[in-house]
């Protein structure tokens, strides 16, 4: 069986947010159990405090969702919505992508896919897919506004009074709209798409019933303290690279990027070779790093 990481706790009757890792296994009776751990998640950084009210356990047919993942495997539909930014007068839009049915022809609720950087498109997230056919649950991936096959903005870069995490909140408002899906969803937020995922649920949406946070931070000083230690137990050359890259502002150069990888294959990644969707959005970041450097 797979290892599915999730901690569950409770913030109100309608939301529940969960904190990796969570044990799965089928009973005899073949039903697919989820084993939800006890954490406590702390007052995170964006001043919303979460308290653990209650833990529980979820069950659900297995079986069911196995007859439906076969239609599921075949159905994938991409597109791009228009998203108006007042401040520009640039025309913007976000691109997403659906695995399984789309939302306005299934009851089924979908899953809705934040990535993390900002500024790191969707791609590495993507074996996810399989929880379409394995679970025959609704996938709906997007690029954030400013990478991957969204509108890119190099104009703004370092322009740190544009990249907020508020226009972030309006695009994924944007998109739950266009799709129709307010009144029914779910979030999952990896590194920096679960600090979003945060902000979005602390403002208690009434259709959001489970945010997944994964590899988030909820203290950005201590996030900070942590990789800068990190980042001291580097080799002494690369160290030197950073340094001085960052102090001159060539994040940009291959001997950055060469000196990045040192601490990505390290502390990111430690598959070798990385893998291929893994691969492909570190490629669309070194193309357009705007959102990357600037927030």
């Amino acid at each position: 069986m797979r290892l599915v990481c999730t901690f569950q706790i409770r913030r109100s009757r309608s939301v529940r947010i969960h904190l990796a890792h969570t044990f799965r296994k089928v009973g005899a009776d073949g039903v697919l159990r989820l084993l939800v751990a006890q954490a406590w998640l702390s007052q995170n950084v964006f001043y919303s405090p979460f308290y653990l009210l209650q833990l529980s356990s979820i069950s659900y047919d297995f079986n069911l969702r196995n007859a439906l993942s076969t239609a599921m495997t075949s159905q994938t539909t991409e597109g791009d919505i228009a998203f108006s930014i007042p401040s520009i007068s640039k025309d913007c839009k976000t691109w997403y992508q659906i695995h399984g049915p789309h939302p306005s022809t299934t009851s089924l609720r979908p899953l809705l896919i934040l990535h993390g950087g900002p500024g790191i498109p969707h791609n590495y997230l993507l074996p996810l897919t399989d929880l379409a056919t394995t679970h025959s649950i609704p996938l709906i991936f997007y690029d954030q506004i400013g990478c991957g096959r969204s509108t890119h903005l190099p104009e703004k870069k370092h322009d740190a009074a544009f990249w907020t995490v508020d226009l972030f909140l309006r695009e994924l408002d944007n998109l739950l709209t266009h799709l129709s899906i307010g009144n029914n969803y779910d979030l999952l937020g990896q590194s920096w798409g679960g600090i979003l995922g945060a902000c979005h649920a602390i403002r208690q949406p009434p259709g959001l019933k489970n945010l997944i946070i994964a590899n988030s931070p909820t203290d950005m000083g201590s996030w900070l303290e942590a990789a800068n230690r990190l980042r001291s137990q580097l080799p002494e050359d690369v160290q030197e690279v950073l340094n001085r890259c960052e102090r001159e502002g060539d994040e940009a150069s291959e001997e950055y990027e060469k000196a990045m990888m040192v601490f990505y294959e390290r502390h990111v990644c430690r598959v070798v070779p990385m893998p291929g969707d893994l691969q492909e959005s570190f490629r669309q970041l070194k193309e357009d790093s705007t959102v990357y450097l600037t927030m």
